[in-house]
Order: structure tokens, then C-alpha cells, then sequence
């Protein structure tokens, strides 16, 4: 008999992806779709998104009726309604109502996609942040996470905010002088004339910034988190105060956490801590000197969702089939 299949879908807000494997990790089949936010785009147009993205990673494979699993990670998944993996699977119509189907956090999938322990932390930062601890693979306790307006720190929206304002506090004189300034004119399309902070067009260029800042949504501030990192390389003070500030929230969070557990695993996830650069530096210098723990990344979200699928028809699998799955992400 053939070996069963799996399908793990890792569903964001920016674009789903799915992935289908066999239960020994070997990838056969991926797929891309849209954005999948029930929230903020209606439970029909979410699932339609994941429905696609799996039926293109189904298009590869040879008989979609081996599939006997499929786990689908969403972001706030605590917050929509558990029929909602069934509704999927209902969808696509190259499974059956035979195929065992769950709905996990989106926090639960990235830490899988790093581990094939069931018990740690998640410290996730891309757009927003959330650090996490893990036990039995599910999500037990989250510290922030809470968006760009109440939180997020250390993610690249707040990076890119705190670029903003380091870059205004330096044309207004109120704050030291920082390489940040100019790279936020360009980015912001704001005149390179205005944003000499030593002439008097300081205040049309703070103007300028302000209008290009509140005239795009605020998770545009997030695409000016690489500033950060690249004028910290580079030796600006300001810049490198930031990336410190930033490792120390995420790494105060980690602290709380593990004093509640055990546990010695932690994962990396998310587009600014896996991005190399002084961030993740200090991040991973961080976990070794506070906790003595070196980190694993998460790289694929999909592939976290296919190992607790296949965990579901076997939850003593072996964790080499773990390392087989995201070796080859």
C-alpha cells in the first residue's frame, strides 16, 4: 500500500502556502495563494485563498486520495471558529471527508517548522512579534503580539517607526544627529535638499516626512526596518541603540517565559530574525550568554503545519522525518 499523504498550510495575512509530503518528509507538491485574513477579508475569501493554495500543491500528485491529514496554521487562530480547517477541506475537492483536519496557531506551525520537540519558546519577529512558549506543540502563554498600535516590539513595524522618529528628532534637533535621516528621505520620496539638518529647511522636511508617513497605511513603516539594521552595520550610534533596544525587548519576553519552564529549545521565526544582520546577531548572542541555549530557525511555516500532520497519524513519529521535511524547505 502507498505511504499516506499529508497537506500543512502555513495561511498569513500577506499570501497562504501549502505544502504536501509524505509521512516519511519527502516534499511532493507546493502551492501559493493570496492573502488569508478571515478577519479582515471575510471567512469566505480566506478559505477560498487556502483552498487554492492546496489544490495547486495538489496538482503534482499522482492520487490526492492518499491524503489522510491536513493541518492548517492561521494567525489568531484561537479567535475563529474550529470548523473552519473543515470548511477547507471541504473545498477542495480532491480530498475526501475521510482526511483528519485541524486548525493551529499560526505560533504552533512556526515552532514546529524549527523543532521536532513538542516543549519551548517561539520568538517571532517579522512585521509584527510575539514570543511564545510551547508545550505538547501547542501554544500555552504569549507575551504581546498585540499589533502595531499596543505593541509588537522589536518587529519591523516598530523598527520602522522608531526610524521615523529617530530621523524627526534629529531634523528638529531635539535628538543626536543620525545616517538614519537621509535614507528615510529617499525612502519617504522626501527632497534630499530638506533633510539636511544643518540648514533651516528642517521643519519642511519634517512636513514632508510627516505627510508621506500618514498618507500610507501604518504597515508601510515596516519596509524601513532594514535601515535599522544596515546604519547600525555601518556604525551609526542611534541606529545601533535601536538594535539593542529591539534584542532586549525580545529577549526579556524569552526571560519570563522560560522561568515558567524547563524547556532549553527555542526557536527563531519571522523576516527579521531570520534576515542576517546585528538584529539576529544580538539576539542569538542574547539566548547563549543569558540562557546558554543556541537557537534553531523556523524557515517554513508549511513544512511546521506538515509535521504536525503527520504527528496527528503518528504522534511518536521519528524526528528525523522532522529534519528530512524542513532540511529540504
Amino acid at each position: 500500500m502507498a505511504a499516506a499523504l499529508v497537506i500543512g498550510v502555513d495561511a498569513g495575512g500577506t499570501r497562504v502556502r501549502a505544502l504536501v509530503a509524505d509521512v516519511a518528509g519527502t516534499r511532493l507538491g507546493t502551492g501559493l495563494a493570496g492573502a488569508a485574513n478571515p478577519v479582515s477579508q471575510g471567512r469566505e475569501r480566506a478559505v477560498a485563498a487556502i483552498a487554492d493554495a492546496v489544490t495547486a500543491a495538489l496538482s503534482t500528485v499522482d492520487d490526492p486520495g492518499r491524503v489522510a491529514a491536513m493541518v492548517v496554521g492561521l494567525a489568531g487562530a484561537e479567535t475563529v471558529a474550529d470548523d473552519l480547517a473543515d470548511a477547507v477541506r471541504s473545498a477542495v475537492v480532491d480530498i475526501g471527508p475521510q482526511v483528519r483536519t485541524e486548525l493551529r496557531s499560526d505560533i504552533e506551525v512556526a515552532f514546529a517548522a524549527g523543532t521536532s520537540e513538542l516543549d519551548g519558546v517561539l520568538v517571532l519577529a517579522g512585521t509584527g512579534a510575539v514570543v511564545a512558549e510551547v508545550r505538547e506543540g501547542r501554544l500555552r502563554r504569549r507575551l504581546d503580539g498585540h499589533g502595531w498600535l499596543l505593541g509588537d516590539d522589536g518587529s519591523a513595524m516598530w523598527l520602522g517607526r522608531e526610524v521615523v522618529r529617530a530621523a524627526l528628532a534629529d531634523l528638529e534637533r531635539r535628538g543626536p544627529p543620525t545616517v538614519l535621516t537621509a535614507p528615510v528621505c529617499l525612502a519617504l520620496q522626501v527632497p534630499a535638499p530638506l533633510c539636511s539638518a544643518s540648514e533651516p529647511g528642517s521643519e519642511p522636511a519634517v512636513v514632508a516626512i510627516l505627510r508621506a508617513v500618514y498618507a500610507s497605511p501604518p504597515i508601510a513603516l515596516a519596509r524601513l526596518a532594514p535601515l535599522a539594521s544596515t546604519m547600525a552595520a555601518a556604525g551609526d550610534r542611534v541606529a545601533s541603540e535601536l538594535i539593542i533596544r529591539a534584542a532586549a525587548l525580545l529577549l526579556d519576553e524569552v526571560s519570563m517565559l522560560r522561568a515558567a519552564t524547563s524547556t532549553a529549545e527555542v526557536v527563531l521565526a519571522g523576516s527579521v530574525l531570520l534576515a542576517e544582520g546585528p538584529l539576529r546577531a544580538a539576539v542569538r548572542a542574547g539566548l547563549r550568554t543569558r540562557f546558554g541555549v543556541e537557537p534553531v530557525d523556523a524557515r517554513d511555516g508549511a513544512a511546521g503545519a506538515a509535521w504536525s500532520a503527520i504527528r496527528l497519524l503518528d504522534a511518536g513519529a521519528d524526528p528525523a522525518v522532522h529534519a528530512h521535511l524542513v532540511a529540504t524547505a
